[in-house]
């Protein structure tokens, strides 16, 4: 073979796009000798493959996360990821149900577990809710920006943008004291350090309990930070009274699936604020029901119908009072009638306060009209950015699509890099007393002070990883114009020692040319020079880089769905990530109602030109070149042309078919590989007899009811007819 690309199979509208899109994939790829595999990393898979044991031979699984840990650890990786559902517990329970009906011999779920064999059940699941996915195949800095093609197009087609006025009431609300920014420490180790270290509960009545452990390495950077309970509780307090006092939207902004410890807590904590007389109540009631408030309001609906008759309507009257006296909360969605307390996954924070800043600061109410808010950002360390970019917008309005400069960032994510609230390292404290992190010599390396419910969290970002960040921005700032800014805050306890990493490095031409601001300032700067025109690298942590890379994109060509993000992982291979899935799931339901898939794959097809460069210098195989040049231009051709799905327009289906033509054409008169033209050349002329057939019978089905037959186990043969109605085009 002249190489191999990996392309996972995840869930929801991607995975039902790749089955329309990747047998068309292979067709063109098997030209150049080019092998297509599929790694199962789906929600439901994930699922199978840790409950192998439960299953019979032919329903087993080999572990694909362990599969991935192996594939970036070679030097000739190559992935295409698609984005992947992180489930919540909600989502949890129904995969469960839903495979169970399928004839899959799965354990139930235990909520409260009762005997040492549900205890090891509910951890095997917990474990597999959340950011699992990400962290393992991010051993590699990312680079994030938007292709010229997708640029140019949105300059000449502008879209819409709601208008900022001086006098908009939105602000950001974040805590002043007790948040993971107030408490922060951070060390940086020595060899002495390097080992396992353990993470220590030490409590005020003398009781010791390890809680877990971590690898440290010689210069690595270790965090912790503490959000006090109490403070978190009296922010919220305050934030729903000056909502309500000033008719300000409340809306909540979390990533409460992705940092499931963290923030899932957060979101917990607000809604049994907001909710308070029914927790205050119907505590028992609550409990006997095993309900979570992590886990949202539709949650509780759904659980509280098993209590007899009259607690229904007496818990009712109490939800329905709090909605009434309490300040109006922003809606997730309208339509479905959910709001920002509805379900943790129902808001992501990066992406929406992105559409904060597209839509002049307003978010939706429940009558379907549009307010100004109060965006809760429990955490300072991001909330001051935000509050940066709304006072820049208020100032100087919305900004020119025409015009705008464009941001590319570098994120630092290897090895697991700033992955502030993962499950192993973040606890909510048990009692009164210390936390702290005790290295294999028995020294307390760090420690913080608790109380019952802090949340308390740690997290390790390796020399290596940031060492090799800094190598990526210093050859960036040689080989661009841009301005390449590092996002970092001197008065923040973390970027303190990822500054002086910075500045112990020698002062290369590259290096020489960046500047050092922090996020806040560094937001005002950036979209300083974007409204002159002016590009700009960012070169940013972890969870800031997921917050500017919805943000900025979002403000230039509307989405960050179409965004390149390039992982080169840190042994030398390369994992092209194909976009944001924030709308995935809301797009199977369209597909249900009326069998059209809006779902855009031009993110996957400049992925796969990505990985196609990337493997014709692996291994050395030209034609891979030329299908990677051809893809490009055929994919230039489909967004001039405006192929991409629209609700009163093309499908998926129909876009993947534009995008095959488009590409067998363009390979079909390149001159660089004979062999390759003459292949495609009657590919090409096949299609163009074929398109007006193809299109037509896509659209003959559309507005018509259709069954997928599940959520997250989707049957091939049944999906198969849905998404390849026409087969594989006849290529």
């Amino acid at each position: 073979m002249a190489g191999t690309i990996t392309w996972t199979h995840t869930d929801e509208s991607p995975a039902l796009a790749s089955k329309s899109l990747l047998p068309i994939v292979k067709h063109f790829l098997a030209a150049a000798h080019i092998k297509v595999e599929q790694l199962d990393i789906s929600f439901s898979g994930r699922i199978l493959q840790e409950f192998s044991d439960y299953l019979n031979p032919s329903q087993q699984l080999d572990n694909a996360i362990e599969a991935l840990k192996k594939l970036t650890e070679k030097a000739d990786t190559n992935i295409i990821k698609l984005p992947n559902a992180s489930a919540t517990d909600n989502q949890l329970r129904d995969a469960i149900k839903e495979l169970q009906s399928k004839g899959f011999a799965l354990p139930d779920y235990p909520s409260a577990p009762n005997t040492p064999q549900e205890e090891i059940i509910k951890s095997r699941y917990d474990k597999l809710t959340g950011s699992v996915v990400n962290p393992v195949l991010r051993q590699g800095n990312a680079v994030r920006s938007i292709p010229k093609a997708v640029k140019e197009a949105a300059r000449a087609n502008p879209h819409a943008l709601g208008q900022w006025k001086a006098s908009s009431k939105t602000r950001v609300a974040s805590m002043d004291h007790g948040d993971f920014f107030d408490t922060e420490k951070s060390l940086t180790t020595s060899a002495k350090d390097a080992g396992q270290a353990s993470i220590r509960f030490r409590g005020d009545d003398g009781s010791i309990k390890t809680l877990g452990a971590i690898n440290i390495q010689d210069k690595d950077i270790i965090d912790t930070a503490v959000m006090r309970r109490d403070a978190l509780n009296d922010f919220i307090v305050k934030s729903m009274d000056e909502a309500k006092n000033n008719g300000l939207l409340l809306s909540l902004h979390l990533k409460a699936t992705m940092m499931k410890k963290t923030d899932g807590i957060i979101f917990g904590a607000a809604l049994k604020q907001y909710f308070k007389p029914v927790f205050d109540k119907f505590e028992k009631e609550l409990a006997s029901i095993g309900f979570n408030p992590e886990n949202g309001m539709d949650d509780l609906l759904k659980k509280m119908k098993s209590l007899p008759q009259s607690t229904q309507d007496q818990m009712q009257r109490e939800i329905d009072n709090a909605l009434q006296n309490g300040p109006s909360l922003a809606m997730a969605n309208v339509r479905a009638g959910t709001h920002h307390l509805s379900s943790p996954n129902n808001v992501i924070v990066d992406v929406s306060m992105a559409n904060l800043a597209r839509w002049g600061g307003e978010v939706p109410a429940k009558d379907g009209s549009n307010g100004d808010t109060l965006a809760v950002l429990p955490d300072s360390t991001y909330a001051k950015m935000h509050q940066s970019g709304i006072d820049f917008l208020k100032a100087n309005g919305a900004p020119d699509v025409k015009t705008m400069g464009t941001v590319t960032a570098l994120r630092l994510q290897a090895e697991g890099a700033e992955e502030y609230g993962s499950k192993n390292s973040t606890f909510s404290a048990p009692s009164k007393g210390v936390i702290e992190v005790v290295n294999h010599n028995g020294d307390v390396m760090n420690s913080q002070s608790v109380e019952t419910g802090d949340i308390w969290r740690l997290c390790r970002t390796s020399d290596k990883a940031i060492q090799n960040w800094i190598d990526l921005a210093d050859e960036y700032a040689q080989s661009r114009n841009d301005e390449t800014i590092f996002w970092l805050d001197q008065d923040r306890a973390h970027d303190r020692e990822v500054i002086a990493k910075i500045k112990a490095r020698p002062q290369s031409k590259g290096l020489s040319r960046t500047v050092i601001l922090s996020p806040a300032d560094a937001m005002h700067r950036t979209l300083e020079r974007s409204y002159a025109g002016q590009n700009t690298t960012c070169v940013t942590g972890n969870l800031i880089g997921d917050h500017i890379t919805d943000y900025f994109p979002i403000l230039e060509i509307g989405s960050s769905s179409k965004m390149l993000s390039v992982i080169k992982l840190l042994n030398g291979g390369l994992v092209a990530e194909t976009g944001s899935g924030g709308t995935a799931p809301d797009l199977l339901s369209i597909l249900e109602d009326q069998n059209h898939l809006l779902w855009d794959d031009m993110g996957t097809a400049l992925a796969l030109v990505e990985a196609l460069r990337h493997l014709s210098v692996q291994c050395k195989n030209v034609q891979a070149d030329i299908l990677a040049d051809t893809l490009e231009t055929a994919t230039q051709r489909y967004i001039n042309d405006n192929r991409s799905p629209a609700p009163n327009g093309m499908d998926a289906r129909q876009s993947h078919f534009y995008l095959a033509k488009y590409w067998a054409e363009e390979l079909s008169t390149q001159q660089r590989d004979i062999k390759l033209q003459q292949a495609f050349a009657p590919t090409a002329k096949k299609l163009g007899d074929l398109e007006q057939k193809i299109i037509d019978q896509i659209d003959a089905d559309k507005g018509k009811p259709t069954k997928l037959g599940g959520r997250y186990y989707l049957e091939s043969d049944q999906v198969d007819d849905i998404m390849r109605p026409t087969g594989d085009y006849d290529l």
